[in-house]
C-alpha cells in the first residue's frame, strides 16, 4: 500500500498530463496537471467522457480533433502510440502543441483501457528539472511491468530496467555484456522458428531510422518460451542507438491461440448450421453477419452491411416496429429476446425467428448483441395447414402404418400420437399423455440414442436406424426413426415417425452371425460306414483353397485327393477320436494346390448328433500358409542364432586366452617387483601398473561374462575386504587420469563405517572404477568425489547398510537421456561416443552387478550441473577394532590446505588416529600460526602454496624449519618437485592426493625417524614372500609361452629356493621328459600346440598306471574362460586349477594345499 501511495504522489507531482480512460471513453483518473490543462483545476473531471473535453470547435468554428483521432484509433485497436505530435485546444481557445503517448492497459487478456500521457512540446527544461524528471521516471519505471533496454549507436546494450531481467531471464550484468544483435539471443518468430538477428525489431529500427511498434517474438528461456510485444525507437541523441520496449504477452498469445481455435470451430459450425448468425460489438461499432444469415434474407454475400441495409426488406411500419422492439430490448435489463417476422422473397413469403442475447457491463449497459436467425417458413406453413385442415391431417396421420409422435423437446412429454404408434407400443391414447420419451426405450440404450441423434444434428430430418424400442409389456422391438424439430406457439417440439423393422433386423443379425465364420471354408461331413468321411456341404471358399473347379462333378471327393497321404491319415484318426469321445477336433495339414503348390491349412470342427444317432461334423477351414512359413523361418532363425552364439562363445574364449597370456606376465612380474625394495615413487608407479593390468583383466572378464549376466548365470563370490583401504586403492587406479585433466579427486569416508565388509572384491572394484572413470571422462573441470557413508547398522546380525556415491561436476545428463542410460551398448547421446569414446556397455554391466548385490543404481543429474550416481548395499560387516597408532603424543601438526573437502579428509584421518591439528587456508594466517606455536613438528602443505611468498615465510623462520618436517601434498601429475628444486626448498616427504590413511601414517612415522638405517629396516619390513620349502624339489613347467614359463620359474624360485625347474614347450615334450625322470610337481598349461594339457595329463596318468608309480600333483594353468573348464581339468587327471593371470600368492596357496611334500620344514 505504501508503494501505491508513493506512486500516487509521484503522479501528482509530474509536470505532465496523465489520464486513464476505460474502453467506453470515460475518465477514471486524471492527475492535477491534466485537470489544469483544461482550466478545470477546481472541477472534478473523473467520470466525464474524455472526448467531450477535446472535441470542440476552434475560433473559426472548425472541429478540432487532432488529439481525438489517435485516441479513438487506439481504443478500437487496443494498441499504443509513442511520442505522437498533436495540438490541444483548451477552454480559452489556445492551441498548444503536445507530445502524446498512448499505452494500452491489460489484465491478462482483458482490455481495461488506455493510459494517456502528454506534455507540451516546448523549450528544453533546466538541468535540475531534468534530473528531477529523470528520477521520477526511474521510480515509475521500477513499478511498471514493462522491460526497457537502451543501446549505444553500435548496438551494445548500455542500460536496462529491472523488468527486463525477469522478461529476458538474464541478470542486468549479463544483459549489459550483450549486443542487440548478438548470437546468444534465442529469439523465435511467431510461428516458432528461430529468428535471425537481422529480423530483430531493434536492428531494423536502428538500421532504417524509424519507430517499429508491437512486433511479437518469443524469448527462449531453457525449455520455456516467453512471448513479448516489442517496440523499438531510434534515438535522436547521438550518444544512444535505439530504445527497446517489451511487454510480456504470453497470456495474450495463448489466449489468441484459443481464440483462433474457437474461431475455426465457429467457422466450422457456421458451415454446418442451417441458421444465420449475427453479432454487434456496440462500443467498437463492429458488426458481423454470417453467410447463412445473408442467404436467408437474400442480402449480398460480400458487401458490407449495416442496420440501414435491412430497410428494403420491410415496409416502413414493419421496419419501425422491429426497430422499436430491438431498441426497447437494448435499453432494458433483459438478456434474451426473440422476434418473428416475415419478408417477401422471389414472390413468396418467408418466415424467420430472430433470437437475441445481450451482453451487459456492470452498469447494465448493453455492450454487445449476438443473435441467430432461423427459417421457420415450413413450420409456419405447417401451423397454418394444421389450423386450416386439422381433421384432414388427423385422418392422414391415423391412416398411415407408421407411428407418428409429437413430443415436447424440453421435458420429453408426449403431446400427440396416432393409432399406429399406440398399437406399436401397446399404449392407449389416454396412457400416452402420462409417459415421457424415456419410457419408449431401454435404459441402457438412452445414452447411445442421444449420441446417435446428436451425430445427425444439423440435418432437417434426422434418421436413426434399428432403434431398440420398449412396449408397455416390456417386450422389445426395433424401429427406424425419422425425427425433425417443429415450433408451435414459440415452443420447440420433436416430430418423429416410427417404422417397425424388427423382422428385417433379426434376419440381418442372423446373417451377420453366419458371416462371422464365412472367411475361409465352411464344411459339413459325415462318416460313411463309420470308416470313410463323406463331404455333405462346403462353402464357396473351398474351391479357392483346394484349387478344385466348380465344374467337377465329383468335386467333394476331390478335396480328400488334394490332401497329402500322411496328413489324411492324421485327419481320419482325429475324426475317429472325436466320434468316440464326442469332442471337437482341430488339425493343421498340407494341401497340394494346382497353382500355388503345397499350402498349409487349419481345420476346426465340432460334432453334432442327429436324430438317427448319426454324427455330423460342422467345421471351418482356412489357409495358414503365411503363418506356417513364418513359424518355419523363426525356427531356422533360432537355429542360426544358436550357431552364431556358439561361434561367438568360441571366439571370445580364444580371444580371452590370447589376451590373458601376455597379461599373466605383466601382472606376475609387477607383483614380484612390489615385493622388492623400491622407493616410494617406484612403488606407487608399480602399484599403478599392477592395478591397471588387473583392471584390464577385470574388463576382459566383464565382456566375456556379459552373456552370463544376460542369462543370469554369473555368480558372485563373498570375501572379506578392508572397506576404507579398498576405496583408497580404487581411487589410486584412476587418480592419474583425473590429475592429468587437472581435476581434484576427493574421498569422503564417514568415521562410523565398518572396518571390514563381505563382498565380491572384483565386482565391487569394477563397479566403482567404472562409475568414477565415467565421472572423470565426462568432467572437464572441477572435481570427482567418492563418498561412502553408513546409513544404518544391525550389530546383532553384523550387517550394515552402506551408501556409495560418485559425484562429479561434469556435463550432466538430461532426464530424457537418463532413462536409456543403463541400456546395453547405449550412451545417453550418440554424439557422446564421438567425443568421449566408449562401448556403452559399462553402465549396463554396473547396473546389473549392483542389482545382483541387492542394490539399485540411481542417478541425480541435470545438464551442466554434474551428476551423482549412488547405490545402497546391505552387507555383512565387522566394526572397527580399537588400535593404538605408534605416533608420538606430543606431535603438533599444522595444515595449510585451501580445499574444504581435502581439509575435511585430513581432519577425519588425524582424528581417527587420535591427533588434532591446526588448519588454515591463508598464507598470512599460516605465518602467524607458525610464529605463535613453538611445538610444531609437522607441516602438511598443499602444493599450490609452494610459491615465492612461501619461500619468504620459509626464510623468515629458517631456524624453526630445521626442526619441523615439511610434507607436501600433491597430485599424481605435478611439476611441484621441479619448482621446489628451483626455489631451493628442502621437502622431507611427498604424499599423493587424495590422502590415504596408511600413506599419512607412513609419512608421519618416516619423518619421526631420522636414522637412515631405521628407514631401511622399515622398508624391508613390508610383507615378503613366504618360503614353502628349502628341499631340492624337481618341478616341470609346461607352457608354450616363454614369458609365462619364465614367470612360473621365478615364482617357484621364490617359494622353493632349492627347487630344480625343468621347462617343456608343449604336452608332447612334457610326456617325453616325464618318462625319463621323476618329478615332484607339474605346472601344466592347457592350450598348447601338438599336444594340449588335457591329453598330456591323461598320458602322464597312463604312464604312472603302467609303472605303478605314485601320482605326481599336476596343477592346471589356464587362460581359458569356457564354462566347465575347471571340471574338465579335474576329469583329465589334474589335481588343482589356477586361472591366468595369477600372482605369486595364488601359486603359494595352491602348492601349500596340494603338495604336502613342499610344506615340510627344511
Amino acid at each position: 500500500m505504501k508503494e501505491i501511495a508513493y506512486s500516487d504522489e509521484i503522479l501528482k507531482s509530474l509536470n505532465e498530463s496523465i489520464f486513464f480512460i476505460d474502453p467506453y471513453g470515460y475518465i477514471q483518473y486524471a492527475n492535477p496537471h491534466a485537470s489544469e490543462s483544461f482550466s478545470r483545476k477546481k472541477k472534478k473531471i473523473s467520470g466525464q467522457i474524455f472526448f467531450d473535453l477535446i472535441d470542440r470547435l476552434d475560433s473559426k468554428g472548425v472541429p478540432y480533433t487532432d488529439l481525438s483521432c489517435p485516441i479513438r484509433s487506439s481504443l478500437k485497436s487496443q494498441k499504443g502510440i509513442n511520442l505522437h505530435k498533436e495540438f490541444l485546444l483548451n477552454e480559452r481557445g489556445e492551441k498548444n502543441p503536445v507530445l502524446l503517448t498512448i499505452l494500452p492497459t491489460l489484465r491478462g487478456n482483458e482490455f481495461l483501457g488506455l493510459t494517456l500521457q502528454y506534455r507540451k512540446d516546448s523549450e528544453p527544461l533546466p538541468n535540475s528539472e531534468l534530473k528531477e524528471i529523470e528520477e521520477r521516471y526511474r521510480i515509475i519505471d521500477g513499478i511498471l511491468p514493462v522491460g526497457i533496454s537502451i543501446t549505444d549507436p553500435e548496438g551494445n546494450i548500455i542500460d536496462c530496467n529491472s523488468e527486463s531481467e525477469r522478461l529476458l531471464g538474464i541478470t542486468k550484468e549479463e544483459h549489459l555484456k550483450r549486443n542487440y544483435a548478438g548470437k546468444e539471443w534465442k529469439i523465435l518468430r511467431p510461428d516458432g522458428s528461430e529468428m535471425p538477428p537481422h529480423e530483430f525489431t531493434s536492428v531494423r529500427a536502428l538500421k532504417h531510422k524509424k519507430i517499429i511498434h508491437d512486433e511479437v517474438m518469443g524469448i527462449q528461456k531453457g525449455e520455456e518460451v516467453v512471448w513479448i510485444s516489442v517496440s523499438a525507437s531510434p534515438s535522436e541523441n547521438p550518444k544512444f542507438g535505439v530504445v527497446i520496449v517489451y511487454i510480456d504477452i504470453s497470456e495474450k498469445v495463448i489466449a489468441e491461440e484459443k481464440v483462433k481455435n474457437h474461431r475455426e470451430l465457429f467457422d466450422l459450425l457456421m458451415k454446418t448450421s442451417q441458421d444465420g448468425v449475427w453479432d454487434w460489438k456496440v462500443l467498437e461499432g463492429n458488426t458481423y453477419f454470417s453467410s447463412n444469415f445473408r442467404k436467408l434474407l437474400g442480402l449480398p454475400i460480400f458487401r458490407e452491411l449495416n442496420f440501414d441495409s435491412f430497410k428494403s426488406l420491410f415496409t416502413q411500419d414493419k421496419y419501425f416496429e422491429i426497430r422499436d422492439v430491438i431498441r426497447k430490448f437494448f435499453f432494458s435489463k433483459n438478456n434474451f429476446q426473440q422476434i418473428e417476422f416475415s419478408i417477401s422473397k422471389e414472390g413468396r413469403e418467408f418466415w424467420f425467428l430472430n433470437r437475441m442475447i445481450a451482453n451487459r457491463d456492470e452498469r447494465g449497459r448493453c455492450i454487445r448483441l449476438t443473435g441467430s436467425l432461423s427459417d421457420i417458413t415450413v413450420l409456419k406453413l405447417a401451423e397454418k395447414k394444421i389450423r386450416d385442415s386439422e381433421s384432414q391431417y388427423k385422418s392422414i396421420f391415423e391412416g398411415t402404418t407408421e407411428g407418428i409422435l409429437i413430443a415436447d423437446s424440453k421435458n420429453g412429454e408426449l403431446i400427440y400420437c396416432n393409432s399406429s404408434f399406440c398399437n406399436m407400443f401397446g399404449y392407449s391414447s389416454d396412457e400416452i399423455s402420462q409417459i415421457t420419451f424415456m419410457h419408449l426405450h431401454p435404459i441402457e440404450y438412452l445414452k447411445t440414442a442421444k449420441e446417435k441423434f446428436n451425430d445427425a444434428e444439423g440435418k432437417k430430418t434426422r434418421v436413426v436406424r434399428n432403434v431398440p424400442c420398449l412396449r408397455k409389456d416390456q417386450s422389445m422391438f426395433y424401429s427406424d426413426v425419422k425425427d425433425s424439430k417443429i415450433w408451435i406457439n414459440d415452443r420447440e417440439y420433436n416430430l418423429a415417425f416410427f417404422t417397425d423393422v424388427t423382422e428385417q433386423f433379426l434376419f440381418t443379425e442372423r446373417l451377420e452371425k453366419i458371416a462371422e465364420n464365412i472367411p475361409g471354408m465352411v464344411f459339413q461331413i459325415q462318416m460313411e460306414d463309420g470308416l470313410h468321411p463323406v463331404v455333405e456341404y462346403v462353402s464357396e471358399g473351398a474351391f479357392e483353397i483346394f484349387g478344385v473347379p466348380h465344374k467337377e462333378s465329383n468335386r467333394f471327393g476331390e478335396f480328400f485327393q488334394k490332401i497329402s497321404k500322411e496328413d489324411l491319415d492324421r485327419i481320419l484318426e482325429k475324426i475317429k477320436i472325436s466320434r468316440k469321445l464326442f469332442q471337437p477336433w482341430s488339425i493343421e495339414f498340407r494341401v497340394m494346390h494346382e497353382e500355388k503348390g503345397e499350402i498349409w491349412v487349419e481345420a476346426n470342427s465340432t460334432p453334432q448328433r442327429n436324430p438317427d444317432n448319426s454324427i455330423t461334423w460342422y467345421g471351418h477351414l482356412m489357409e495358414i500358409t503365411d503363418r506356417k512359413l513364418e513359424e518355419i523361418n523363426i525356427l531356422k532363425a533360432k537355429e542360426n542364432a544358436e550357431m552364431a552364439n556358439s561361434a561367438k562363445s568360441f571366439f571370445l574364449a580364444n580371444m580371452s586366452h590370447e589376451i590373458r597370456t601376455p597379461l599373466n606376465g605383466v601382472i606376475g612380474f609387477s607383483d614380484l617387483m612390489l615385493k622388492t625394495d623400491l622407493s616410494n615413487t617406484q612403488e606407487e608407479y608399480m602399484k599403478n601398473i599392477f592395478f591397471s593390468a588387473s583392471s584390464l583383466m577385470d574388463l576382459i572378464n566383464d565382456i566375456l561374462d556379459f552373456s552370463k549376466i544376460e542369462a543370469g548365470k554369473l555368480e558372485l563370490s563373498n570375501e572379506k575386504i578392508h572397506l576404507s583401504q579398498s576405496c583408497e586403492d580404487i581411487l589410486d587406479l584412476i587418480k592419474f587420469s583425473a590429475h592429468k585433466k587437472n581435476l581434484d579427486v576427493h574421498l569422503q569416508l564417514s568415521n562410523d563405517l565398518p572396518e571390514y565388509v563381505s563382498i565380491d572384491p572384483v565386482r565391487f572394484r569394477q563397479i566403482l572404477v567404472n562409475l568414477i572413470g565415467n565421472a572423470i571422462k565426462f568432467t572437464d573441470e572441477g572435481e570427482v568425489e567418492l563418498v561412502v557413508s553408513l546409513i544404518s547398522s544391525n550389530i546383532a546380525e553384523n550387517r550394515s547398510k552402506i551408501l556409495f556415491e560418485v559425484k562429479d561436476t561434469g556435463i550432466g545428463i538430461s532426464e530424457e537421456n537418463s532413462k536409456k542410460l543403463f541400456h546395453s551398448f547405449t550412451q545417453a547421446d550418440p554424439s557422446i561416443t564421438k567425443k568421449y569414446g566408449g562401448t556403452g556397455l559399462g553402465l549396463a554391466i554396473t547396473n546389473r552387478l549392483v542389482s545382483m548385490m541387492g542394490g539399485e543404481l540411481s542417478l541425480k543429474s541435470s545438464p551442466g550441473h554434474g551428476s551423482t550416481f549412488y547405490f545402497e548395499l546391505n552387507l555383512s560387516s565387522e566394526m572397527k577394532s580399537i588400535q593404538e597408532v605408534k605416533i608420538q603424543e606430543n606431535v603438533n601438526i599444522l595444515v595449510l590446505e585451501s580445499g574444504e573437502k581435502a581439509k575435511n579428509r585430513l581432519e577425519n584421518i588425524l582424528m581417527d588416529l587420535g591427533r588434532k591439528a591446526l588448519y588454515t587456508r591463508n598464507i598470512n594466517e599460516f605465518s602467524n600460526l607458525l610464529r605463535s606455536n613453538e611445538n610444531l613438528q609437522y607441516i602438511l602443505i598443499d602444493e599450490n602454496f609452494c610459491d615465492d611468498f612461501f619461500v619468504e615465510v620459509l626464510d623468515r623462520y629458517r631456524k624453526k624449519f630445521e626442526t619441523i618436517k615439511l610434507i607436501v601434498m600433491k597430485k599424481s601429475v605435478s611439476t611441484i618437485q621441479k619448482k621446489i628444486a628451483i626455489r631451493n626448498i628442502h621437502i622431507d616427504s611427498y604424499i599423493l592426493k587424495p590422502i590415504k590413511k596408511r600413506d599419512l601414517v607412513s609419512a608421519l612415522e618416516f619423518n619421526m625417524e631420522s636414522n637412515l638405517k631405521e628407514q631401511s629396516e622399515k622398508k624391508s619390513s613390508k610383507p615378503g614372500i613366504k618360503i614353502l620349502s628349502n628341499k631340492e624339489i624337481k618341478v616341470m613347467v609346461v607352457d608354450d609361452n616363454p614369458v609365462n614359463r619364465m614367470l612360473a620359474k621365478s615364482f617357484l624360485k621364490k617359494l622353493l629356493p632349492s627347487s630344480q625347474v625343468i621347462e617343456a614347450e608343449n604336452g608332447k615334450i612334457a610326456c617325453e621328459l616325464f618318462q625319463e625322470s621323476i618329478y615332484d610337481c607339474i605346472l601344466m598349461d592347457i592350450q598348447m600346440p601338438e599336444m594340449d594339457g588335457y591329453k598330456a595329463s591323461e598320458t602322464i596318468r597312463l604312464i604312472e598306471s603302467k609303472n605303478n608309480s605314485k601320482p605326481v600333483p599336476i596343477i592346471a594353468l589356464t587362460a581359458g574362460t569356457v564354462s566347465g573348464e575347471k571340471e574338465r581339468c579335474l576329469k583329465a587327471g589334474m589335481n588343482d586349477y589356477l586361472s591366468k593371470p595369477f600372482v605369486i600368492s595364488d601359486l603359494e596357496g595352491v602348492l601349500q594345499n596340494r603338495v604336502v611334500l613342499l610344506t615340510e620344514s627344511p
